[in-house]
């Protein structure tokens, strides 16, 4: 009888474990200012205290997040309204369902010798195509008083490899997220652009959600959003900010110095992203001829989640 009972416990233990995993809300992220909430409420606990089982899995170039979500690997993934718009035809009821705020900084090389207008003309700008970056290196471009042929945009992906390419004099200039935007400046290259918190926001957390997304799963995702603005709260509150230190160590691999000196921003709680913005964004696509065809635009923002 003890034997029976021992295994009746080993197979209900299993069926739990199978259970548990199955509700496992696997999220890819890149490290940015914008992730920062997730690296710090897994990093802290608070995950776990507020009992979101979740995977959280590191990339360092938005076409990595992509894919991920194109081969259902991820359930919620950091990335943009124009990336999100373009994968459209190829994953089914995509939402971005949480705006961004990240902050994005056209920077040159220090050595260069620049003049207010015209001061990229022929000069390499690293981005990231068909992304916020290119969408804003078009917008700083413009305020230059140049063309787009002025400059010439090698894509470099990997936010990190950007960085570290510009501090190599590797090429003549970058659009950066902070940290890294911060640690250039800090190093003396120069801020030519910046966005503002009063521009568009593209950035965005994007949903994967099917006909086939249980009750558990939407709670789940509701669950993720609360973590986030309790994040944010402890976060703004300075609460285990030698948490926020590390991560910027360990997972942005920047220099101790700017790690520990880093202005946090005020992030605010979580909102859906804006369809004025979502439209921007498809507008933008269209001037590139990229807007994919037989899409309705308007169903990709849900405050399904984000209401309180």
């Amino acid at each position: 009888m003890a034997s029976c009972t021992s295994k009746q416990e080993a197979m209900l233990s299993s069926e739990e474990e199978a259970q548990t995993d199955s509700l496992t809300l696997r999220i890819a992220v890149m490290p940015v200012m914008d992730c920062l909430p997730i690296y710090y409420a897994q990093r802290t606990g608070l995950m776990k205290e507020m009992n979101l089982n979740a995977h959280i899995e590191t990339y360092m170039a938005q076409m990595d997040i992509d894919t991920t979500l194109q081969k259902g690997h991820a359930d919620v993934v950091y990335s943009d309204l124009i990336r999100a718009i373009r994968l459209m035809p190829t994953v089914n009821n995509l939402h971005a369902f949480m705006a961004g705020q990240e902050r994005l900084t056209l920077i040159s090389q220090k050595g260069k010798r620049v003049k207010k207008e015209n001061q990229l003309k022929e000069r390499m700008i690293a981005m990231c195509r068909l992304s916020v970056t290119d969408y804003w290196c078009d917008a700083f471009i413009d305020s230059l008083r140049m063309s787009n042929e002025d400059a010439y945009r090698p894509q470099v992906n990997d936010v990190q490899l950007r960085t570290d390419m510009l501090r190599s004099n590797l090429i003549d200039a970058g659009i950066y997220p902070d940290p890294y935007a911060t640690w250039m400046l800090r190093l003396g290259h120069l801020k030519i652009e910046q966005t503002r918190d009063q521009d568009p926001q593209m950035t965005a957390w994007i949903l994967r959600s099917d006909s086939t997304l249980s009750e558990k799963e939407e709670k789940q995702i509701r669950l993720f959003v609360k973590v986030y603005n309790q994040a944010v709260e402890n976060i703004n509150h300075a609460l285990l900010s030698d948490s926020t230190k590390a991560i910027l160590k360990d997972t942005y691999k920047v220099p101790a110095e700017i790690a520990d000196s880093l202005i946090l921003p005020e992030y605010h709680h979580a909102t859906a992203p804006k369809q004025e913005d979502m439209r921007r964004a498809a507008d933008w696509l269209k001037t590139r001829n990229r807007l994919p065809r037989g899409i309705n635009t308007d169903d990709l923002v849900t405050t399904k989640y984000t209401k309180e």
